[in-house]
């Protein structure tokens, strides 16, 4: 999918750089490459990624250029609340 289609919150995987060599290459200088893991930090256009410690912002016709899958969310634990049960006499 491409990375424009992430929520706020969302992390993903990059799969693919789709463009010309010149602008893949350049997004491989950035950091972006296969087996990245990305943060969708603001979703829209511009979009904001986290990389790393950094953050990289895409217009929309970039963000179309980056391929990713998208991680699953960790399971929140559920809330157990413990009863003292006295036995009966």
């Amino acid at each position: 999918m491409p990375i424009h289609l992430l929520s706020l919150g969302d992390k993903a995987i990059v799969e693919d750089l789709c463009g010309t060599e010149r602008k893949v290459h350049r997004l491989r200088e950035m950091g972006l490459g296969p087996g990245t893991e990305i943060e969708m930090v603001q979703p829209g256009s511009p979009c904001i990624i986290r990389l790393g410690e950094q953050r990289l912002c895409f217009r929309a016709d970039e963000s179309l250029n980056v391929l990713v899958a998208l991680l699953p969310k960790p399971c929140e634990e559920p809330d157990y609340q413990m009863a003292l049960v006295e036995p009966s006499p």
